[in-house]
């Protein structure tokens, strides 16, 4: 009886045994189907932009001869291919780390797919403290979407080399016939990076303006970001043809952490810090030109300090010191200004010496170049203002914001520069800001100067009106065959108000004390017009379309609901596609007066930016000057949130149920989701 083994008898499991133990001393006999065929994913040596490559791609076992082909060109480099005997081969023309995939096939038919990965980098030419590079530009490589990085022999990639002392800043100083834009690529990037719109930031060198670019503790990107790297590396990419030049300066002084510095109001205390990045110890700020004897400078601590008793600007030389005599002279400039009253019906010169422009320092901080005037709001009766500026070459014209503290000077609510024609601004309830944004205050503060040559002349005029008006910028939407009760308010002449209406659609009526009441199902848009009369028998009017039903409401726009996401992509750039739907989304959002709202925008392997239309403004105005806020940028891979609520800007209280429009741009292709979150307010707004 024979012993079995594995189910086998054991006589059997001998025959079988001799078929595949080798003789002692002999190699092992493999049959070719058992000889496998190995290509290892691979990581080939560096490549170097422009210089001509060339690397074997490793197989093992199977049967010789190899034969290797792409599996698709997508991740290969441009200038490189690969020939059949394993050999990739060419001269590349972007930096970065590519992979992609290849196959190998022995001749016994056997295939292995591998993925290789290889390097390309880019060699700069090296510059150290006191260099010169020079250099000739035959045409433009920029284009909509960024610089053509494939025309080598129309950019420069340059390498600045950090040294090891205890240099404080780096000056780029330009000398370049024709506009360039100059790339300075981030801290820790690849060297020579092909994503610039990510890896680099973007200077524009005016050759008119004798650029210099600036690296130190200050800067973006800021000199110690470097520390950790051998090189600042550096792209400059030509908008023309021309020579250009750029000289390395290196200094050791210290770095004041801010020059330019906002004036102060006449009478006002005076509190200025002047510091240094670093240590402070033993440091000493100074200067060697005269100031008013009213500030007070502590050489110790860089501190001005005293009460604003005069108005004007000082410009002068400030000087910081370090113990061991490393020194810095730089320009700043300290400034007081006036504030003029100004009535409704009024005439006032405007007294500047300077062009909003002119000089080292740009208006805002010098207040040589603007009066600024308050204009009092206790008046109850005011529903329109006009603010004129006139009698220049140039004019500039800015509303500072209704709670403008200690920025009364600055026109960040409205700003605008006119050549030639009057500055003209208006302020009525279907503005942005509107009058009664300023009621609270009571009072509202601008500035007004010149952009021209003709200062002599300069005069601004407001005029006031006192007609009755509906205080809104449009009116809220209606949802079919829902009762509704909209009181509406008005503003300008004497109360108590009355109201009339024209065009209400069937089913809704105007009450006398101004609410829209009833429902209707006649969904749409109605053009209703709206008429307020004073106490005293004035009467005002203004038109406004109504919406029944969203759909009537957004149009065209995306409609948008709580808790909703859409996705989307985009292919182009907005200032190629001319906001365009390969690169502009606008959507709508009904205000339901319950909720504030966070509109939440993602975006994938593009860069976007978000604006909001202000109140009243239709989707195909909101890209008109002045009609919508930017509110937000969003980088690739990025989450941001935009909150419209009653602490926004624009304020949502300011919808009061109208329809909010939000756009999404995109500086670059790529994907995208947007989703609009509500948080309900209990008791309504």
């Amino acid at each position: 009886m024979a012993v079995r083994l594995m189910g086998l008898p054991w006589v059997a499991v001998l025959v079988l045994g001799c078929n595949i133990l080798p003789k002692r001393g002999d190699a092992p006999v493999i049959p070719p189907e058992q000889q496998y065929l190995e290509a290892p994913d691979q990581v080939l040596p560096s490549a170097i932009v422009g210089e001509p490559y060339g690397a074997t791609l490793e197989v093992d076992g199977g049967d010789a001869p190899y034969t290797w082909q792409l599996k698709d060109r997508r991740g290969l480099p441009d200038g490189l291919d690969l020939r059949e005997d394993g050999v990739l081969q060419g001269t590349p023309v972007h930096a970065g780390t590519f992979e992609f995939a290849v196959i190998a096939s022995d001749a016994s038919g056997r295939t292995k797919r591998t993925i290789i990965s290889l390097t390309v980098v880019l060699e700069p030419k090296i510059l150290r403290c006191g260099d010169v590079a020079q250099g000739r530009f035959d045409r433009s490589v920029m284009s909509a979407s960024g610089p053509d990085l494939s025309d080598l022999d129309n950019i420069a990639w340059l390498a600045v080399e950090l040294p090891d002392d205890l240099t404080e800043r780096i000056d780029l100083v330009f000398h370049n016939e024709a506009p360039v834009m100059l790339y300075v690529e981030k801290p820790a990037e690849p060297l020579g990076s092909w994503e610039i719109d990510t890896d680099y930031v973007a200077r524009s060198l005016n050759p008119t303006l004798a650029p210099v670019v600036a690296l130190d503790a200050s800067t973006n990107p800021s000199l110690t970001g470097y520390l950790t790297q051998p090189t600042v590396p550096l792209l400059l990419a030509p908008q023309a043809a021309g020579n250009w030049e750029v000289e390395v300066v290196c200094s050791d002084g210290p770095i004041f952490k801010q020059l330019p510095q906002y004036p102060t109001e006449l009478g006002q205390p005076l509190q200025i810090d002047y510091d240094v990045y670093g240590d402070n110890d033993g440091v000493r700020i100074w200067t060697e030109d005269p100031l008013p004897e009213w500030m007070v400078w502590d050489e110790s601590t860089g501190v001005v300090s005293g009460t604003a008793e005069e108005p004007g600007a000082w410009e002068f030389t400030i000087i910081a010191e370090r113990s061991d005599g490393r020194r810095r002279e730089e320009r700043s400039i300290i400034g007081v200004y006036e504030v003029f009253p100004i009535e409704c019906g009024a005439t006032r010169p405007i007294t500047v010496t300077e062009n909003y422009f002119e000089g080292d320092f740009i208006g805002y901080y010098d207040p040589r170049a603007y009066d600024v005037f308050r204009l009092p709001l206790d008046r109850t009766d005011i529903s329109q203002i006009r603010l004129r500026v006139s009698g220049s070459d140039g004019h500039y014209l800015g509303l500072a914001d209704p709670e403008p503290d200690w920025l009364k000077f600055y026109g960040g609510a409205q700003r605008m520069y006119v050549d030639v024609q009057d500055a003209v601004l208006d302020l009525g309830p279907e503005t942005y800001p509107a009058t009664r944004h300023y009621e609270a205050a009571e009072e509202m503060y601008f500035s007004a100067g010149s952009i021209g040559d003709d200062l002599e002349g300069l005069r601004v005029t407001v005029t006031c009106d006192s007609t009755p008006l509906p205080d809104m910028a449009a009116l809220p939407v209606i949802q079919p065959l829902v009762e509704v009760e909209h009181p509406l308010e008005a503003v300008g002449g004497s109360e108590p108000y009355s109201w009339t209406a024209e065009g209400l659609p069937a089913g809704l009526s105007m009450r006398a004390d101004g609410a829209i009441v009833g429902a209707t199902g006649s969904t749409g848009t109605h053009s209703v017009t709206l008429h307020v009369q004073d106490r005293y028998g004035q009467t005002g009017e203004a038109t406004y379309p109504l919406f029944v039903g969203n759909t009537a409401a957004c149009g065209r726009a995306v409609q948008l609901d709580c808790n909703e996401s859409v996705d989307g992509h985009f292919t182009y750039n907005y200032a190629q596609d001319g906001n365009g739907d390969g690169s502009t989304e606008i959507f709508c959002i009904v205000d339901d007066r319950q909720h504030t709202y966070g509109v939440e925008v993602y975006s994938d392997d593009g860069e976007l930016r978000v604006d909001v239309a202000d109140p009243g403004v239709t989707r195909g105005e909101m890209f008109d000057p002045g009609n919508a806020t930017y509110v937000s940028y969003v980088g690739k891979d990025a989450l941001e949130a935009v909150p419209l609520d009653p602490f926004s800007w624009p304020d949502l209280d300011d919808y009061a149920g109208q329809r909010i429009f939000v756009s999404v741009r995109a500086f670059d292709p790529g994907s995208w989701t947007v989703h609009l979150d509500c948080s309900p307010v209990l008791t309504g707004r």
